[in-house]
């Protein structure tokens, strides 16, 4: 019955559905610059090239208010030489005094804007984008898959100047041909411009654009006229050098403490045209020192959390370099094929000390060599690879005496390989992916990990029916090796628990020495018009495995997934736009036993003064969880309710606040929560904003687990309840002193603490009265150790101790905080002074008190690391 719904929306879609007429693209000819002739970019427009230039124009409204005239008139020219495309922009304000001119670092969007967006592969897919804001802060992305992909780390060398008058503001732009890929035997483009005016949050295109419309690029204008140009081959060679010093109060006995301990590095990056279209992006001895620490956080599930990459070199290019299997914005959102974090991560081994040992080890395994290379050939062709080699780590042991090397990371080599093809002006996209980890493994403490693991996948898109619909098929899979400790590892992770007893569909075998699986995403949707939705079939087979180099979280799971979406994108009543958004599914594993179902709906509205409001609520089904008892056998787990409310003020005023609050439990009460955050977003003067970002987030829950246990030759599944809070306030301060110049400070205090208590094993895990899933402990089985902080428990009640478990019980502070000091004193050259500052404390009282934990977490000592790095850009534009 469940299949026939789904069917019958996809029916409904296709029902609901019109025929559109052939949009008329615009046109504007370029000009050749004669000789004799220069262009000086100051903004002010005063040269003859501009005087006689044919001007483009007539742009058209579409926020808030779709196909009408915009509130003032804009026009721009385009012409160019051998080596540059200049861009000049009238935009016409009859109350200059008003333009937006905030200051802020590159590529934020913060004031009147004007965006130049040019298709110069003309594939109907590929746009780079160059926005100047008035008050002359520059922001510029790579939009990739037909505007699905936006990469604003993209930071190509071009200039641009603006100037404000009394008719309006002015812009002046240069691009040199080597930022650009095309192919010199084609001198059609496609071309958008776009002018947002920020007090009337008013935006408005030449090619006209429509809301209801499918993809992005593939709706561009068309520039033409450029005659003879030439591609030009970027070569930029960028070294740098590193200086640093860490000041941290150590043990006095502490082989390794110096104090100031002082540090360095130097390296290399290197970007060259191999051809017209395909760059290659070379780094020697990467150094990531300015990055931004990841936020705070307690995970106490089985599951490793997900964190955003921040390193340049990976960001740029990952539009290509990239292949998401997962679903929506939950748990599921971060499935990769492809996960960079994992290149240069902590490393894997923990080495035992004996008394009186002291250890040095890096946080991070250091990358030797990254290679990338990257682009688009002129016959639709996008490729990707990446070829990274991390290097032996080692961890250095001392009891004062005697010093010895211990290895804790092997020699890594990672691949990445990306292909796709666009045909049929961009409706068809067909591609591929592997992927590859290559460990040489020297030494026996490395057992557990496999020695070599690959994966590949191919997709899949079509628009059908004039784009008003679309299929998109993923097939992928994985086959991993290593030694039979390494595979049975694999086995009994928590992504797939082959040993749990009542998995009559799996079997763990120690024996074996390879581990193969398959995944796939089939999604057939309606993707234009007012009314959207679609249909999901997607699965993980037990054996895959793509966490050497990717990120999955679960497997041995098949799901089907049913939307909706209405628009209504006009202003009404006192609504600017609203969204309404329903969606459902159910989920099975390999042994079609059912674990999961539920229920969503939800809007989100903006309103006409600006301000937004988005509503929610999730429905979940009584369902049957296989990974709760960690290996163990599937339990009962009841129907669960959640709901969440945000709201926020309107962004372009100088103060704005928003608000967010969840909550929700389980049906039964054995599960309650709620969060609460909020941010307070001040800008005084136009180059300094301060954002202050607090949050509190409660759960009491009756079944957490704890431990696992053997007695009597049988596994104790020991589960608590837990009463867990977290409060974070997070500070982030910006001062733009010009677009070259800023410094930004963030920093986070942290609390989080857990008490456990009424400790219990789960007896009976699939009774759906919550009392007697599981047998509690009484005082005569569980006695606490307060001198060695452990539960001691005779559960058959003869006087003896059976089994002993750790207190779970923590408080957990810290303090995180990074000032960056960051001057672009020439076009790709950049000078870094950072000051990163930690402070950490943990302890199993369990109980928040922020009055007595905030003076805990100010008087341990800091580690603060101080930091200067220089780079200088050797270019060819």
């Amino acid at each position: 019955m469940k299949i026939v719904n789904h069917l019958l929306i996809v029916f409904a879609l296709f029902l609901s559905t019109s025929l559109l007429a052939q949009e008329q693209k615009n046109s504007c000819r370029a000009n050749r610059i004669s000789s004799g002739n220069t262009i000086i970019v100051d903004g002010e427009l005063d040269e003859p090239v501009w005087q006689d230039a044919q001007w483009c124009g007539d742009f058209m409204q579409f926020e808030p208010y779709e196909g009408r005239e915009p509130s003032y008139p804009t026009k721009f020219s385009i012409a160019y030489d051998d080596h540059y495309l200049f861009i000049a922009v009238y935009a016409y304000d009859d109350e200059p005094e008003k333009i937006s001119r905030r200051l802020s670092r590159r590529d934020e969007l913060d004031g009147d804007l004007i965006e130049i967006s040019i298709d110069s592969y003309h594939d109907l897919r590929t746009s780079f984008n160059f926005i100047i804001q008035a008050s002359g802060v520059k922001a510029d992305n790579i939009m990739s898959k037909d505007g699905e992909t936006s990469d604003y780390n993209w930071d190509p060398i071009w200039y641009a100047k603006t100037n404000i008058n009394d008719e309006g503001w002015t812009a002046e732009i240069k691009i040199p041909y080597t930022q650009l890929r095309f192919d010199a035997d084609f001198d059609l483009w496609g071309l958008q411009v776009r002018r947002y005016i920020h007090r009337k949050a008013e935006a408005s295109f030449w090619q006209p654009m429509h809301k209801e419309q499918t993809g992005w690029v593939h709706h561009y204008g068309e520039l033409s006229g450029l005659d003879g140009i030439e591609p030009r081959k970027p070569l930029d060679v960028t070294p740098y050098v590193v200086g640093k010093i860490e000041n941290y109060k150590g043990d006095p006995d502490n082989p390794f403490f110096m104090k100031p301990l002082p540090g360095g590095n130097t390296g290399v990056d290197v970007k060259v045209g191999l051809t017209n279209n395909l760059m290659l992006d070379l780094s020697v001895n990467p150094d990531f020192g300015q990055v931004e620490a990841d936020p705070s956080e307690v995970n106490l599930t089985a599951y490793e959390t997900f964190f955003q990459e921040k390193r340049q070199f990976f960001i740029e290019g990952r539009n290509i370099l990239n292949m998401p299997i997962g679903i929506g914005d939950g748990d599921l959102a971060g499935q990769n094929l492809f996960y960079s974090r994992r290149i240069g991560r902590a490393p894997h081994y923990y080495n035992d000390l004996y008394d009186g040992e002291y250890s040095k080890r890096p946080d991070n395994t250091k990358i030797l060599t990254a290679a990338k290379i990257s682009g688009k050939t002129a016959n639709g062709w996008s490729l990707g690879v990446l070829d990274c080699v991390t290097a032996n780590e080692y961890e250095l042991i001392s009891d004062g005496s005697s010093e010895r090397r211990e290895i804790i990371e092997p020699l890594t080599h990672y691949f990445v390989g990306r292909v796709q093809k666009d045909m049929n002006k961009g409706n068809t996209v067909i591609g591929g992916m592997v992927t590859s980890t290559n460990r040489k493994l020297s030494d026996l403490r490395f057992n557990y990990l496999p020695a070599n693991a690959y994966s590949g996948g191919i997709d899949f898109s079509q628009f059908l029916f004039n784009r008003k619909y679309m299929l998109d098929v993923k097939l992928f899979g994985s086959h991993v090796t290593g030694s039979k400790e390494a595979i049975t590892e694999l086995q009994e992770s928590p992504a797939r628990y082959y040993q749990r007893p009542d998995a009559t569909h799996l079997t763990l075998d120690t024996n074996r020495k390879t581990l193969s699986g398959h995944g796939g995403r089939i999604h057939l949707a309606k993707v234009s018009g007012n009314l959207h939705g679609g249909v999901f079939a997607t699965w993980n087979s037990p054996g895959l495995d793509i966490n050497d180099i990717g990120y999955m979280r679960t497997t041995d799971e098949k799901m089907v997934i049913s939307w909706l979406q209405y628009n209504i994108w006009e202003p009404f009543w006192f609504f600017r736009n609203i969204r309404f958004n329903v969606s459902d599914w159910f989920g099975w594993n390999f042994g079609n036993k059912y674990v999961d179902g539920g229920m969503s709906a939800n809007f989100h509205a903006q309103l006409k003064n600006l301000w937004y409001i988005s509503y929610g609520g999730n429905l979940n089904t009584q369902s049957y969880s296989t990974h709760l008892l960690r290996g163990g056998p599937a339990i009962y787990t009841p129907g669960r309710r959640s709901h969440w409310l945000w709201m926020s003020s309107n962004p372009q005023k100088k103060l704005r606040i928003t608000f967010n609050a969840s909550s929700g439990g389980e049906f039964g009460k054995t599960m309650t929560y709620f969060n609460v955050n909020s941010s307070i977003t001040w800008k005084p003067i136009d180059n300094f904003n301060i954002s202050v970002i607090p949050s509190f987030n409660h759960i009491e829950r009756s079944l957490q687990y704890v431990t696992t246990e053997t007695f009597d030759e049988e596994d104790r599944f020991i589960f608590g309840a837990i009463n867990q809070n977290i409060m974070r306030l997070s500070v982030r301060m910006n001062l733009t002193l010009s677009p070259e110049v800023t410094l930004q400070y963030w920093g986070q205090p942290f609390f989080a603490t857990g008490a456990y208590s009424e400790f219990k094993q789960i007896t009976d895990p699939l009774n759906t009265e919550y009392s007697n899933r599981f047998s509690l402990y009484d005082d005569n089985q569980i006695a606490y150790n307060s001198a060695e902080e452990y539960f001691n428990i005779d559960e058959n009640r003869d006087g003896t101790i059976d089994y002993s478990f750790e207190k779970p019980d923590f408080n957990l502070r810290e303090f995180l905080s990074n000032f960056v000091f960051r001057w672009e004193y020439r076009p790709g050259s950049t000078v870094f002074l950072v000051w990163s500052q930690s402070r950490d404390c943990y302890d199993t009282f369990g109980e928040l008190s922020i009055n007595e934990d905030l003076p805990v977490l100010l008087d341990e000592k800091p580690y603060n690391v101080f930091l200067v790095k220089f780079s200088y850009r050797i270019g060819v534009n």
